[in-house]
């Protein structure tokens, strides 16, 4: 990497956001152990702060955990992925992507003249294949747009604890972001937009262990970048991805020859 890819943005955007996030959201990138543990430590100390400190500000808190020319360097370079994640997490929506077979395709979510015969063939659809209960809950479509085959075959093998340990350090994060906040989970009513959009690496700081290192190496491979991703953690559909009759999958199926 050379000198300019080093180089800070000259005033970084969302910097409001900046104000609210501690400096160990880095800490899902790649750091020496040492910096880690040291801004994993500083929870008064802002993610903006840390972008002043680096940019040739004083920060007396910072000081004893970034002493050395390679550790800013490595630093640096968290901190640009982070800012670049949360940059790229500022859409609306769904991850566009190719590459993601989503159990629901784009054109049932699309608004057009066919929206509302679409919305009624997909709800026919889903009460065949997941059954009426599960159709009659109201925010059935507040998780299943979110749900893909991929994260359907990880949920298929992940266990419990994985799935608690991810759900418990989103509710830390939003609940340290937004102390109000009436929702922690993406797929609740309420939960806060701006939360929505933190980069996935920031959950590390609240459950810093080899589960959720891993857990955010597989979100990044599946190309999801943000906390408003999660929502196919909801509860019906962990269920729904562990169905032994992998009605979910089923449910794939017919969309696309319905299509």
């Amino acid at each position: 990497m050379t000198d300019l890819d080093l180089r800070l943005p000259p005033l970084p955007h969302q910097w409001q956001i900046q104000v609210r996030l501690r400096c160990g959201s880095i800490c899902g990138h790649p750091l020496p152990a040492r910096v880690t543990n040291g801004l994993l430590r500083l929870r008064d100390v802002s993610l903006l702060q840390l972008y002043l400190f680096l940019a040739g500000e004083e920060v007396p808190a910072l000081q004893p955990v970034v002493r050395t020319e390679y550790q800013r360097t490595r630093v640096v370079r968290a901190y640009k992925a982070f800012y670049a994640a949360l940059l790229q997490s500022r859409r609306r929506g769904r991850v566009r992507s190719e590459r993601v077979a989503w159990i629901i395709p784009d054109h049932y979510l699309t608004s057009s003249a066919r929206v509302n015969h679409l919305r009624a063939q997909l709800t026919t659809t889903i009460r065949y294949q997941l059954g009426l209960a599960t159709t009659l809950r109201n925010d059935i479509f507040d998780w299943l747009p979110w749900t893909s085959l991929a994260i359907v075959a990880c949920l298929r093998r992940w266990r419990a604890p994985r799935v608690r340990a991810i759900r418990r350090a989103t509710f830390k994060l939003t609940h340290d972001f937004a102390a109000d906040a009436v929702a922690a989970g993406p797929w609740e009513p309420g939960f806060p937009r701006d939360a929505g959009t933190i980069p996935l690496q920031a959950l590390y700081q609240y459950e810093d262990t080899k589960l959720i290192e891993d857990s955010i190496r597989c979100f990044n491979e599946l190309g999801l970048t943000c906390v408003n991703d999660l929502r196919f953690l909801h509860p019906d559909a962990v269920a729904a991805a562990k169905d032994a009759d992998q009605a979910l999958l089923k449910l794939y199926r017919a969309l696309r020859r319905d299509s």
